[in-house]
């Protein structure tokens, strides 16, 4: 009976999502599950937060971080893309620069920066998706504009 609730309990935070906000219990639950049963569970893979790699920035973002701070100008965008389409923005104060890089890349996003024009960009884009190229990532712009696809579609009679 444990067993089929914690399995339970393993598939919800899996599909929910709730995996990808943080340490979760799906970790737990998994090296429980292999631990009971003695077949490996695909979530005992999982690190557990203490185990997660924090990696520094590489080499371009440091030089853009760099960059930022010898300038006189102290404003940062971090413009995170899901996919194609238009990304979410936001400003970010001087001195959470590195904890937002370090955070989105322990998140498993790819993760760079250009400093242009006394601004310095971080560009966050999830795992396996198109990169967009910087004038995009300037003007916070989708990579495809997928409402205009559709409506050409729409148009020509394939919707």
């Amino acid at each position: 009976m444990d067993f089929v609730v914690m399995a339970g309990i393993s598939a919800i935070f899996a599909l929910s999502g709730i995996c990808d906000a943080g340490p979760t219990p799906s970790t737990f639950f998994g090296r429980l599950l292999s631990a009971n049963t003695g077949h490996p569970s695909p979530l005992a893979k999982m690190p557990l937060p203490n185990e997660i790699d924090y990696t520094e920035p590489g080499e371009s973002c440091q030089q853009a971080i760099t960059e930022f701070r010898s300038s006189p100008s102290s404003e940062c965008r971090l413009v995170h893309y899901v996919g194609v389409d238009k990304p979410n923005a936001k400003g970010v104060a001087a001195s959470e620069v590195e904890a937002e890089v370090i955070g989105c890349r322990a998140q498993g996003f790819y993760v760079d920066c250009l400093y242009k024009d006394g601004r310095l960009f971080i560009l966050v884009q999830e795992p396996g998706c198109p990169i967009p190229s910087w004038q995009q990532v300037m003007n916070e712009e989708a990579i495809m504009d997928v409402d205009c696809l559709l409506e050409a579609a729409r148009r020509r009679g394939e919707l």
